[in-house]
């Protein structure tokens, strides 16, 4: 449950955090709604579907990377919207979506390697995954916009670094149940 909490939580903290900085970027935040989603969701299935390739004893180090990936990016991700904001709204469009693909598709990736840890073909143990990831993604939203709101738009993506961290430690030595 803590795992698929974790990830329900930096999954959605994430999104809601990247909002603020790619309305700057994009000049509304209507473009910036549709470009977070878009570009996470789409991104996020193509990890899903490369994650079978993962071996399950190494996924950890995905989460850990995508934690630090995440971390890094609260730092540097306002000097490079400003640095952008000269530049023609395709540019900018194209530098969003170069900026969340690699995350949203290392984002993809926790869920389904943790459903192949320790859900595999346990029906109660899919209804417990997926209500503890909808909770927690669900609780996660308004959490988060007030966050942003209270604290600025970086609290909520160290919340998401510190979630998928959590989730890491929690995946880290375990093998398939499946």
């Amino acid at each position: 449950l803590g795992y698929f909490g974790a990830i329900g939580v930096a999954y959605m903290a994430a999104e809601i955090a990247v909002l603020q900085p790619l309305g700057l970027l994009l000049g509304h935040p209507v473009y910036a709604l549709a470009a977070s989603l878009a570009s996470l969701l789409v991104f996020s299935g193509w990890g899903s579907l490369w994650s079978d390739r993962l071996a399950l004893a190494g996924a950890w180090r995905w989460i850990a990377g995508l934690a630090a990936a995440l971390a890094a990016w609260a730092l540097v991700l306002l000097a490079v919207v400003h640095a952008l904001e000269p530049a023609p709204l395709l540019a900018r469009a194209a530098a969003a979506l170069v900026a969340l693909g690699p995350l949203g598709f290392l984002m993809g990736v926790p869920f389904p390697v943790g459903w192949r840890t320790w859900v595999g073909d346990d029906r109660r143990a899919a209804a417990w995954a997926w209500a503890a990831n909808g909770f927690a993604s669900v609780v996660t939203a308004p959490l988060a916009a007030l966050l942003a709101l209270e604290a600025g738009w970086r609290a909520p993506l160290v919340v998401a670094a510190l979630a998928y961290a959590v989730a890491a430690g929690l995946s880290r030595g375990l093998r398939s149940t499946a």
